[in-house]
């Protein structure tokens, strides 16, 4: 609940006429009885640390922090990692990191961690890992995962489009309205590059296939496989104890990130969506009659006071020497 909608439930129910401020500093004050302020959610980081390290072994925890003269330590950046691969064609969060700015020494920062933990110099995908997915893979099967499947029932519409023809054992020229494709089904190959990108096929492959009666499926990589899904899977992110079971530490507790000054004048105005039109909200002046604020008269402005207006110069207000 807001603080207006706060007061507007306080004069609603008891009558009373408050102040917005003397919503908010209780508003405040009941937030922090709940969930603790913000000291304390930063003190339990290492404690965090300790646990997610105890529950998942595997995991890469990164805390750091600002020493100052006064022997006080403040937050600077936090960093985990889970490993984990997933075959389904899904993108999952696989690490999160939070800095005290993002700019691109803490990036470096977080790539340089990223790079290490899952050793991505060879480009291997990794993912983030549950049971709800394991599950889900033991459902389907031995086949193929099931947003494969929908691509190709997709590409299984536009068949109909083009025209095969038979040059060799297993290859094929595909032709449509304006152009044609080599496809090659014992190398899996086809030259729109598309089946090399993908690893389950274009449309031209999959007009071959089918020309030929032969399971489309048969041709998609075996990392789309469920077999491949499941032991992606055969590791999992272990559930952790809540905070007053966490094993404590002799670190120094870090303290919340110290307040600075954004660089240039503060921006009052609100950011807009990237939807939102962007418009100047500029009042139109057309009908609207000018004067002058010389001689006072209507239909033309000081700028053109001396063509326009009277020739009294006297009406014009003069320094006088004394």
């Amino acid at each position: 609940m807001s603080v207006r909608k706060l007061r507007l439930a306080v004069i609603k129910k008891f009558g009373v006429i408050v102040s917005i401020g003397q919503c908010r500093r209780p508003k405040k004050y009941a937030i922090e009885l709940v969930e603790g302020n913000l000291k304390d959610h930063y003190a339990k980081l290492w404690a965090y640390s300790q646990e997610i390290l105890r529950t998942n072994l595997v995991s890469t925890i990164e805390l750091e922090v600002d020493h100052m003269p006064d022997r006080k330590s403040y937050f600077s950046k936090f960093y985990v990692c889970f490993d984990g691969r997933d075959e389904n064609d899904k993108i999952f969060p696989i690490a999160w990191a939070v800095t005290s700015i993002e700019n691109n020494k803490n990036w470096k920062w977080f790539l340089d961690l990223l790079i290490d933990d899952l050793h991505l110099n060879l480009g291997n995908g990794y993912s983030l890992m549950s049971d709800q997915h394991k599950v889900r893979g033991q459902q389907w099967g031995n086949q193929i995962c099931p947003e494969i499947r929908e691509r190709i029932n997709e590409l299984k519409k536009h068949m109909r489009h083009f025209e095969v023809l038979a040059s060799g054992l297993n290859q094929f020229e595909v032709r449509g309205t304006t152009e044609a494709f080599e496809v090659d089904l014992d190398r899996r190959t086809c030259s729109c590059r598309l089946w090399k990108l993908n690893g389950y096929g274009c449309v031209h492959s999959t007009t071959c296939i089918s020309y030929l009666n032969w399971d489309v499926e048969a041709y998609v990589d075996v990392m789309f496989s469920t077999i491949t899904y499941m032991k992606s899977y055969k590791y999992r992110i272990v559930v952790m104890n809540g905070n007053d079971m966490w094993p404590q530490t002799n670190y120094i507790p870090p303290l919340p990130l110290i307040s600075r000054r954004i660089p240039g004048r503060p921006v009052t105005k609100r950011k807009k969506g990237a939807l939102e039109k962007l418009t100047s909200h500029k009042v139109s002046k057309v009908g609207k009659k000018i004067r002058c604020s010389i001689c006072k008269a209507p239909g033309h402005n000081k700028a053109t006071w001396p063509t326009k207006g009277p020739n009294d110069v006297n009406t014009r207000k003069k320094k006088i020497d004394v």
